[in-house]
């Protein structure tokens, strides 16, 4: 009898043994079959955003040397040229201090309060400067706006869920505004700047002069970055912190390494594949020991 349990244990074992070989075989070639698809060829990654952005002028505010009171040489909007005189300072005393622009730019009476105040309160909370005002030493006077480039700055909150850095070029135009009869505005190319508190800015050298005056526009921001293939979100996996597809080769499905560039949707664009790869779609549902040690997830 000892002998016939033995025997059973030993078949439920072989039995077992040839259902797992058998599972491991098998899965990989289902999934490969019926969940896999191939790369399409590559497309080139565009993408527009709306919204507000504050206006950063190249300025160097102009401030009072000396406690006085001030008298405005100079008038809101007009050119200066370097070793201008703009204002000048009455002290008490009857003493009159002038003051000279630093360098050639557009004299702009608005003054910011307090920028930390302001903050992304896009209306422009300003300060304007009035001729024959009685101010201490270091208060400001005027701002000089040097016209050779500004700055668009794009609050982080608003442009959650996108990755500027996925793209390499950029162009900004101002958003029609509703009934004002004109045309699409033209595009200006821009450069990705680093903002301040994870902030983007994109710094322009070719824009509407009246832009300078502005505390804050609506722009349309059009973006293209480089080619990359559109896959399915779950078709990425991550092997050791990379991501990657598995991609189907002869010997089966192995881990390949990929840049994700962007989410679409349910998809995802990335670089590192090739039009006419097959790979798997649903990479979860092969089991880990199905791979070789260097293709393991």
């Amino acid at each position: 009898m000892a002998k016939g349990v033995v025997g059973r244990i030993c078949l439920w074992l072989l039995s077992f043994s040839l259902i797992c070989g058998l599972w491991r075989w098998m899965v990989p070639l289902v999934v490969c079959r019926w969940f896999s698809m191939e790369v399409a060829p590559k497309t080139r990654l565009e993408q527009e955003w709306q919204g507000k952005v504050r206006v950063i002028a190249e300025e160097e505010l102009i401030t009072a040397p000396a406690a006085g009171k001030v008298t405005l040489l100079v008038q809101e909007g007009q050119w200066v040229a370097p070793g201008s005189i703009l204002a000048e300072i009455s002290s008490a005393a009857g003493e009159a201090q002038v003051i000279y622009s630093p360098y050639g730019g557009i004299a702009a009476f608005g003054i910011e309060a307090n920028p930390a105040e302001v903050g992304w309160n896009l209306g422009g909370r300003r300060r304007q400067a009035s001729d024959g005002e009685q101010l201490a030493a270091g208060d400001g006077i005027l701002r000089i706006i040097r016209p050779n480039c500004l700055h668009l700055g794009i609050e982080r909150l608003t442009a959650q869920g996108l990755r500027w850095d996925s793209f390499i070029k950029f162009w900004v135009r101002e958003t029609a505004r509703e009934g004002s009869g004109s045309g699409r505005a033209p595009w200006y190319p821009a450069e990705l700047r680093a903002g301040g508190m994870g902030d983007h800015q994109l710094r322009l050298v070719e824009f509407p002069r009246e832009w300078l005056q502005q505390d804050a526009l609506s722009v349309t921001v059009r973006m293209e970055g480089p080619e990359g293939a559109r896959v399915p979100a779950a078709a990425v996996v991550t092997r050791r912190g990379e991501a990657g597809v598995l991609v189907v080769g002869r010997a089966g499905p192995e881990f390949r390494p990929v840049v994700v560039l962007h989410r679409v949707g349910g998809n995802v664009v990335v670089e590192g594949l090739e039009s006419g790869e097959e790979i798997v779609t649903r990479p979860r549902l092969l089991m880990t020991a199905v791979f070789s040690k260097r293709n393991q997830l």
